[in-house]
């Protein structure tokens, strides 16, 4: 094999070219060197037939975009010395499994639909990204780019096209793989449960967020669904209900306040209504005890009748749209109404007040969204705020259950188009 060496100007070293092990029919191949020494970054090439020249490289700088399993999406190949009509070519452990032909370099970037060969590949998949150059060369590098799944957590639905819809009724945690993610959410707190006894107050209905743009990332998120407050015992006010909390990297940590308890009659106005995300309906015989909602959640709850006969009533609860209303001395307050959202595709009112007790009076009635019913002394009891819905409990009145109506637990809905 023959050897052409170049010796070093000093050391004893040399370098050496060497011929091929064999040739073809005794072809003589010829390499022309350039005049010029080129600049710097750039690499020797040839026109492949024996002309070499220095050119600039052909690199991939980034690959933009998701391959998203099972769903058509496009990439955003960004590149440094490839022009005109290309090719893009998909690898997957050194084996070419696509190859995506007259593309368009414009500005120095390449948008390509990903084939459905590439994006029919298992979840985690790893496929490399190589352009081929208008002159046949092959980019000097490929990108690496995950097969990411769809996004998963609670209950997914798929109403349309690549749109998909999360509904969380209980705690859990949200996971994507995708680098960037534009979501649409609902984010309800759990309800407050109604006061225990004569002409309590109704439950606030749990704190109540929505926004759209939320910018997530590959992480894992926590969801956490608060619970509705459970109802007052005698005379004991409704507990508060539990926060709905949305957290994780990259966001600022999301919480709905849990809804404020309905107040209770004691003999010294200890067990007052408590704030929330709308707070909670006063009892009967206090007009200023209310619950104090939460600035962009909810509202505050109703006052009581303050009237000491047999005809005083509680106030209803606050709901996400509304204050609950004034107990009379013939009719409970009724709950705050809830605020309709359409992210599910259809429009739903979540969010109600609890209504008030009344003592020989009309009940009050629960707000629209999920709010319970108050009792009056004549019946059995007031009535729960409705599940996932963040309602508040009724408040309950002298006989009966004599126990407040426990608030509906909250939700967490994501929403987001790939």
């Amino acid at each position: 094999m023959a050897e052409v060496k170049i010796a070093a100007d000093s050391g004893g070293g040399s370098v050496g070219l060497v011929g091929p092990a064999s040739t073809t029919g005794n072809a003589a191949i010829q390499l022309k060197l350039p005049v010029a020494d080129g600049s710097a970054g750039q690499v020797l090439t040839t026109n492949g037939s024996g002309t070499l020249s220095f050119n600039s490289s052909r690199q991939i700088t980034s690959v933009t975009g998701s391959i998203i399993k099972s769903i058509a999406s496009n990439l955003t190949i960004v590149v440094v010395g490839i022009t005109g009509t290309v090719s893009i070519k998909y690898y997957q452990d050194g084996v070419l499994k696509a190859t995506v032909a007259s593309q368009s370099v414009s500005g120095g970037s390449i948008t390509t639909a990903v084939p459905a060969t590439v994006y029919g590949l298992a979840d985690d998949s790893i496929v490399y990204v190589e352009v081929v150059n208008s002159d046949g060369l092959p980019s000097n590098n490929r990108i690496a780019k995950a097969v990411a799944a769809i996004p998963t957590g609670g209950t997914r639905t798929n109403p349309s096209g690549t749109t998909y819809i999360h509904v969380f009724n209980s705690s859990s945690t949200f996971v994507t793989s995708l680098n960037s993610l534009s979501v649409e959410y609902l984010i309800i707190a759990g309800g407050g449960g109604g006061g225990g006894y004569q002409a309590a107050g109704g439950g606030g209905a749990g704190g109540y967020l929505t926004a759209t743009g939320l910018s997530m990332s590959a992480a894992t998120y926590t969801v956490t669904v608060g619970a509705g407050g459970a109802g007052g015992a005698d005379e004991n006010k409704g507990s508060t209900g539990s926060n709905s909390v949305l957290s994780g990297s990259g966001i600022s940590t999301l919480t709905a306040i849990g809804g404020g308890g309905g107040g209770s009659y004691t003999s010294d106005n200890s067990e007052e209504a408590t704030d929330g995300g709308s707070g909670g309906g006063a009892q009967g015989y206090n007009v200023s005890g209310i619950g104090d909602g939460t600035s962009g959640q909810g509202n505050d709850g109703g006052q009581g009748s303050g009237d000491f006969s047999n005809n005083t009533a509680g106030g209803g609860g606050g709901g996400a749209g509304a204050v609950g209303t004034n107990g009379t001395s013939a009719q409970g307050g009724h709950g705050g109404a809830g605020t309709a959202s359409s992210i599910t595709g259809s429009s739903v009112t979540r969010g109600g007040g609890g209504g008030g007790a009344g003592f020989w009076g009309t009940k009050g009635n629960g707000g629209t969204g999920g709010g319970g019913y108050g009792a009056t002394d004549s019946d059995s009891g007031a009535q729960a705020g409705t599940a996932n819905t963040g309602g508040g409990g009724g408040g309950s009145s002298d006989s009966g259950a004599k126990t407040g109506g426990a608030g509906g637990s909250g939700v967490i809905i994501l929403k987001y188009t790939l």
